[in-house]
């Protein structure tokens, strides 16, 4: 009798494992194939930023708005355009001075336009705080792997990289590693009246990142939550309003971002899209408010007094280039603002590959399982 239950003891142990392997597999190629289903889109939506006095109070939407800001996502498989634009009066009243000469921004306006294998970002801001005044820092990167587009995007989804990376696949390479390990997986965990899929993953210091996923709406990270090693809470990003986009791809059209830190807050609102029409090739540039000289550091070309680019009429440019010498660019990350959860993280140059999860028996096994119980 005691080898009979030792044995079952290893059994279930050993099931436990594959399931801590193979659902977070299944989670990462469920999401992937979710934000494939869209292959282009236009996209609006608003942005309030101000303080909350908690998760709850975010949650609520009881935020002391300090700043809106409007914007647009247009993707396609070789083009997009992002635009996070702030009012003038917000940009300069988000600036704190630290010193004479040193001085920092709470809001810049955005603008990013990339072909895939290169990336013209345009950031405005204040440039002078004593007199008010702002300016455009404009400058061309190369990007084949979209680190620098990614550098400041900050939508509900992920939609329209090539990879298909989001948040939670960052985690497999890690896990892979053992970096991290699955420290809890609850296969009936329920929110808002929904049975979901919780995952957590922790770090040998005691750091944790829980994700809530929906398995019957593409695994949707309805809500993602770090802790520290005390179990306090850090950050949070949680996702509403889920609709069937188009009857193919399951889209938040709300977000809601929580620093507990500092009390930072951000609520953004999906206003409108169209994915039934493929966006116009003229939908992929850049206008400027004034003239503005644009290095590109993949020619090594400066371009003068422009007050919109396209990236596919660059070579009509060639008479209003000048020689110049370039310092090698940072590495995209390293520009770009400090992240919340939620917003995309640069998938590691070994990044897990997703085919090969589709093809994984064990994430068909796990797959199957999962329909059977909850699509019936």
């Amino acid at each position: 009798m005691t080898v009979v239950i030792m044995v079952a003891a290893v059994a279930v142990a050993a099931t436990d494992e594959k399931q801590q392997d193979a659902v977070p597999r299944f989670i990462a190629t469920s999401q992937a194939a979710n934000l494939s289903q869209l292959e282009y889109g236009s996209f609006t939506f608003d942005l309030v930023t101000g303080t909350a006095r908690g998760p709850e109070q975010a949650l609520r939407g009881e935020i002391e708005v300090s700043s809106r800001a409007s914007g647009s996502y247009v993707f396609e498989a070789e083009n997009a355009v992002y635009r996070c634009l702030y009012d003038e009066a917000d940009l300069k009243a988000g600036v704190s001075v630290d010193s004479a000469s040193r001085f920092r921004l709470k809001h810049m306006s955005i603008q990013a336009l990339t072909d895939r294998k290169s990336t013209c970002l345009d950031v405005k801001s204040i440039v002078d705080p004593a007199k008010g005044s702002l300016g455009h820092s404009v400058e061309i990167f190369p990007d084949a792997d979209q680190s620098y587009f990614r550098s400041y995007f900050l939508f509900v989804q992920p939609l329209g990289f090539r990879d298909r990376a989001t948040r939670f696949t960052s985690e497999l390479p890690l896990l892979e590693e053992k970096k991290t390990r699955v420290s809890e997986l609850n296969m009936d965990f329920q929110r808002d009246g929904r049975q979901m899929i919780r995952v957590v993953f922790e770090t040998e210091a005691g750091l944790k990142r829980a994700y809530t996923v929906d398995p019957v709406r593409g695994c949707l990270p309805m809500a993602t939550e770090n802790y520290d090693e005390h179990g306090r809470l850090g950050t949070m990003a949680v996702l509403g309003d889920v609709f069937h986009c188009a009857d193919r791809c399951w889209l938040p059209k709300s977000m809601v971002l929580y620093n507990a830190m500092n009390g930072t807050a951000k609520l953004m609102r999906m206003t409108g899209f169209e994915v039934s029409k493929k966006p116009r090739s003229s939908d992929f540039q850049l206008s400027f408010d004034e003239k503005v000289v644009i290095p590109d550091s993949v020619k090594q070309v400066v371009y003068q007094d422009l007050s919109g680019i396209s990236l596919r009429d660059l070579k009509a440019l060639k008479a209003s280039t000048t020689p110049a010498r370039f310092i090698k660019p940072l590495a995209g990350n390293a520009i770009g603002a400090p992240a919340l959860p939620g917003e995309l993280e640069n998938s590691p140059r070994h990044a897990f590959i997703v085919a090969i999860g589709l093809v994984s028996a064990a994430v068909l096994v796990c797959a199957i399982w999962l329909r059977k119980r909850w699509i019936r």
